[in-house]
């Protein structure tokens, strides 16, 4: 289960990002770049993440780009995900800020 929490305007993930759970991911972060003018996402609750999880981060920032938003992910720390974030060409997109 995957959860979304406003946190002083950072996006907290907390759970599992994988097939199953990223279209409410897809569907929230969506409706938000086409309102804001920066989004900032955290992946440092995270406790898994799978191919389906990384190809929708790498969608919503393309759509980031093209509608001008400023657009972060961070977490790159979390360990229990940056094997695979490492591994699938993330770690361009994935910033080591944390919270």
């Amino acid at each position: 289960m995957l959860q979304i929490t406003d946190n002083n305007g950072i996006f907290q993930l907390s759970g599992n990002l994988v097939a199953g759970s990223t279209s409410d991911l897809k569907n929230h972060i969506n409706h938000l770049l086409d309102r804001k003018e920066n989004v900032i996402i955290s992946l440092d609750k995270i406790e898994s993440i799978d191919i389906n999880g990384v190809n929708v981060l790498k969608k919503l920032y393309k759509k980031a780009i093209s509608n001008n938003v400023l657009f972060y992910v961070i977490g790159r720390e979390n360990k229990k995900i940056a094997k695979y974030i490492n591994s699938t060409m993330l770690q361009f997109i994935v910033r080591r800020d944390n919270l």
